[in-house]
């Protein structure tokens, strides 16, 4: 289409020139200086067209990378908001079976998952039966296999 587009042009514009020499209203040397003007500025917009089309192709891959990294991010921001937090600070009253249930932590029905809190924290709990308020609590956010 760019050639079809570009011949007629060409062919647009070196009509002028002859035209203008068929009437006698210009001299041959002015009629070819019309048509090499007229052909450097053929030349010169293909050049342009040309520089564009990297330009675009650039802008497309640029695109395309952008497209990439905010499908990521989309990814990530949705796996922030289903994340809870990674780390709980034990109350009063609290032991391990009943920090998995609770909402924040895995969730009502998930008291068994008390384990991975401790295998997570042997290095602050001695006795699984025993944890103490203050202490921080690391919550592992895996849900299958070993922690």
């Amino acid at each position: 289409m760019r050639s079809i587009i570009t011949a007629l042009v060409a062919i647009a514009l070196l009509g002028v020139p002859v035209g203008l020499l068929a009437q006698g209203d210009i001299s041959r040397e002015e009629a070819q200086e019309m048509i090499e003007g007229y052909k450097q500025k053929l030349k010169d917009c293909k050049d342009r067209a040309s520089d564009l089309e990297g330009d675009v192709r650039d802008l497309e891959g640029t695109l395309k990378n952008l497209d990439t990294k905010i499908g990521a991010l989309e990814r990530e921001i949705a796996d922030l908001k289903g994340m809870r937090a990674s780390t709980y600070i034990v109350k009063n009253g609290d032991w391990l079976a009943k920090l998995a249930e609770y909402p924040e932590i895995y969730g009502h029905g998930n008291y068994a998952w008390w384990p991975r809190i401790y295998r997570a924290n042997k290095d602050k709990i001695k006795d699984p039966n025993l944890i103490y308020p203050g202490q921080v609590l690391f919550i592992p956010r895996t849900v299958s296999g070993k922690d």
